[in-house]
């Protein structure tokens, strides 16, 4: 392996166990809404701390991916159908398996912000009891899956020409 190679490697893993434990602190800080006998939360949205680092983390980690899997496929020449069909497939089982989480989570608060019954009414959709639906394992694996897909597609355009 080459040095430029072994230092890409370890900047990668590094954004991406950084990415990972942001992303579990925010679902950690995320309150869950135990039902209308215990009321609601008036502490803020302590998730909120974590997502600010974590963003730009996060999109540090996805670029970086995206330009090593591009430099990866044009050194190694490999077939790059398999692998987008592939990405492609997971990909969409992240989004049913985030829209599940959403609908779950939705209905369990008792609807949006924009409900009158709901328990986020008049909040944002960015709040103490919505954090997860934004910072959660099927978002992140959709970030990563994007950015190899992307880049993926990227070089087959290129090889075309």
């Amino acid at each position: 392996m080459h040095r430029e190679s072994k230092g890409s490697l370890i900047i990668l893993l590094s954004a991406l166990f950084l990415a990972i434990v942001l992303f579990y602190l925010i679902d950690l800080f995320t309150l869950n809404y135990r039902g209308k006998d215990y009321g609601t939360s008036g502490n803020g949205n302590p998730g909120l701390l974590f997502v600010f680092p974590a963003v730009p983390v996060y999109l540090f980690m996805l670029v970086f991916i995206y330009k090593l899997s591009g430099s990866y496929y044009r050194r190694k020449h490999i077939s790059l159908l398999w692998p987008a069909i592939i990405a492609l497939l997971l990909l969409i089982l992240c989004y049913y398996g985030e829209y599940q989480l959403a609908q779950s989570l939705i209905q369990q608060l008792g609807g949006g912000p924009h409900n009158p019954d709901s328990v986020i009414y008049r909040w944002s959709w960015l709040n103490q009891y919505t954090n997860t639906l934004f910072f959660n394992g099927f978002t992140f694996t959709i970030g990563v899956l994007l950015a190899v897909l992307i880049s993926s597609c990227q070089e087959l355009v290129r090889r075309r020409k």
